[in-house]
């Protein structure tokens, strides 16, 4: 069983600040049927404790927009894999990675941080 979690915005397409995702839609799946399909909210949780809320769900995959060096170090020593850098429609964006057309970026996104400007863009490659 594989489990998949992509940050989502209120708007069902992938949350651009992984340091602030508010919800996870998680997709499991047996080969590639899928067997379910959840939402896992955040609770406000910051950073690092979204690492350790996705790890005690027994996450496999993270898909997300921008991450932060920190954050997806944490994700990665986990032992989940991170495809950063995604855009548009979370089920759309979930098909591209099982179809093996999701292109990942090969690092962070995200490299600004001061978390007090609300503001801030995380610049994708």
């Amino acid at each position: 069983m594989k489990r998949i979690a992509v940050a989502t915005d209120e708007n069902h397409n992938v949350f651009q600040h992984f340091g602030k995702t508010q919800a996870f839609t998680i997709y499991e799946l047996e080969g590639k049927d899928l067997k379910s399909k959840n939402t896992l909210s955040s609770n406000g949780a910051g950073h690092s404790e979204l690492v350790t809320l996705l790890s005690e769900n027994n996450i496999d995959v993270v898909i997300c927009g921008g991450v932060g060096l920190h954050a997806m170090e944490g994700l990665m020593e986990a032992g989940m894999l991170v495809i950063p850098g995604a855009q548009g429609d979370v089920d759309v964006v979930t098909a591209s990675y099982l179809d093996g057309s999701l292109q990942a970026s090969e690092g962070p996104t995200c490299d600004h941080h001061d978390h007090e400007n609300e503001n801030h863009v995380c610049h994708h490659e």
